[in-house]
């Protein structure tokens, strides 16, 4: 039987479940890196992932109507609204599981995502505080900027995976945190391999594992690079006669303002550098799995593509940012949802009655199928741009609700803007306008449009765009 990977046997098995520690990382000499090695093997792997994947809505549905906690393939699924926003808010017996696994990457330190407690909620303030709100908007004009060069250049084909929705993030992060990397493709998908073998590998496959350690001794030399010179230029303006940052964003970076700040946080440099990591390795992978799963609902529902493509023609920033929220509200990045660990018997409430959930068991708790529940949502079926409830829940619940939430809607809008004015957008012909995925992670999808589409009134529009900020 599946077993996760976040417990192991204890030699009593009456006892207490015992959590699963992973052995030190072992760093061999660096292999080449190519996130495709880890795509299932074979027509028969192939066939169990697409089964599998297209099998998971249906289930959840029943599951929703008769029986809302259920074990799968390991797991304990959790399935309707009210028990998913009850676990997540329950940190204290439902903790996250990833902590290990950042250590493991982050070289002993552990970002906010993998704690619990008093320490997660003073790193996650101290990285609120840090976050501006001008940053959102800042990194809405940048994604703008970038996808219109982007989709100028590949002159009416692009791969809009590859080529587009990962490539702005990246372009973004690396001017956002202040790092560099020539290496702009690599760069991303070191990033995406972290979040695989963190987020989506909840039964520890080797291969995950190994190609998340060679991520990560790539993404630590690029990040320990940054924190060496932001450290010395920081000290250099701290001896200057102002005693002032350069400004403007370039200058003000999201690293310059943690080591300004780690005197006062009392942040140790292996912190930072944590912190650093864990927060390249969720907005590259994230933004970019979330604006995939959101294209492919826009492409299947007409009335969702015409109002895409009247938001971004008229420059309606509001209306495309419903347009994204309901369309994550149906395919969240985080889908099926967010593992969290039970280490002792605790009951939940499941329509008036107390539930236990076993001690040692695993949960997967579906904000996906939570999103999809008649219970809180009215035709959750249906795509409706302009409903009245929102969909916050995409981003988490609790302690954990994501912090750069307001900047992933914000540079994923942005970016739907540009692509969706292009006049005579449609998914390639044959296999190239499929979306071409390895686990959860989208890797290709081509389309077309009409390279003359970026007209004089196009451009009218985006300064419009531009000047409302």
């Amino acid at each position: 039987m599946a077993r996760a990977k976040y417990f192991q046997q204890s030699g009593d098995t009456a006892g207490a479940p015992v959590l699963a520690t992973p052995q030190p990382a072992q760093m061999p000499a660096l292999r080449p890196f190519d996130f495709d090695s880890i795509a299932p093997k074979g027509r028969w792997n192939r066939l169990i992932g697409a089964v599998t994947g297209g099998l998971i809505a249906p289930i959840y549905a029943l599951s929703r109507a008769v029986m809302p906690v259920f074990p799968l393939a390991g797991l304990i699924h959790i399935t309707r609204d009210a028990q998913v926003r009850e676990i997540l808010r329950r940190p204290d017996d439902f903790p996250v599981p990833f902590g290990p696994d950042m250590a493991e990457l982050g070289g002993g330190e552990i970002f906010l995502l993998g704690l619990d407690g008093p320490e997660h909620d003073r790193l996650n303030r101290i990285l609120a505080h840090i976050i501006q709100p001008s940053d959102a908007e800042w990194i809405a004009e940048k994604s703008g900027e970038f996808a219109n060069a982007l989709l100028t250049n590949a002159d009416g084909r692009i791969d809009v995976v590859q080529d587009l929705i990962k490539r702005v993030p990246s372009e973004i992060a690396l001017r956002f945190f202040g790092l560099h990397c020539d290496d702009i493709d690599g760069f991303a998908d070191w990033t995406i391999a972290l979040s695989a073998m963190i987020f989506a590998d909840p039964y520890g496959k080797p291969e995950v594992r190994a190609l998340g350690l060679n991520g990560s001794r790539r993404l630590s030399a690029v990040i320990d690079d940054a924190l060496a010179r932001t450290k010395h230029r920081v000290r250099a303006e701290l001896q200057a006669p102002n005693g002032t940052a350069t400004g403007g964003p370039e200058g003000d970076t999201l690293l310059v303002r943690l080591v300004r700040a780690q005197d006062t946080h009392n942040l140790t440099d292996g912190q930072l550098r944590a912190m650093v990591i864990g927060t390249v390795a969720g907005f590259i992978p994230t933004n970019t799995l979330a604006a995939s799963n959101m294209l492919e609902v826009i492409l299947q529902h007409p009335e969702a593509l015409k109002t895409a493509q009247t938001a971004a023609r008229m420059g309606d920033v509001a209306t495309m940012r419903a347009v994204v929220m309901e369309a994550g509200r149906l395919n969240p990045a985080l889908a099926p949802g967010q593992f969290r660990i039970c280490p002792r018997d605790t009951t939940i409430d499941v329509d008036g009655r107390a539930h236990t959930i076993k001690g040692g068991s695993t949960l997967l708790v579906s904000t996906m199928s939570a999103m999809r529940d008649r219970r809180a949502w009215d035709k959750p079926g249906a795509f409706q741009w302009n409903r009245n409830q929102d969909a916050n829940l995409m981003f988490g619940h609790g302690g954990h609700t994501c912090l750069g939430r307001h900047m992933a809607v914000a540079q994923i809008s942005a970016l739907f803007m540009a692509l969706f004015a292009r006049d005579g957008l449609l998914p390639a012909r044959g296999k190239a306008g499929r979306m071409v995925r390895v686990g959860p992670y989208p890797r290709h999808m081509v389309m077309t449009y009409d390279a003359a589409g970026a007209s004089q009134s196009m451009f009218m529009v985006i300064a419009r765009v531009t000047s409302s900020k």
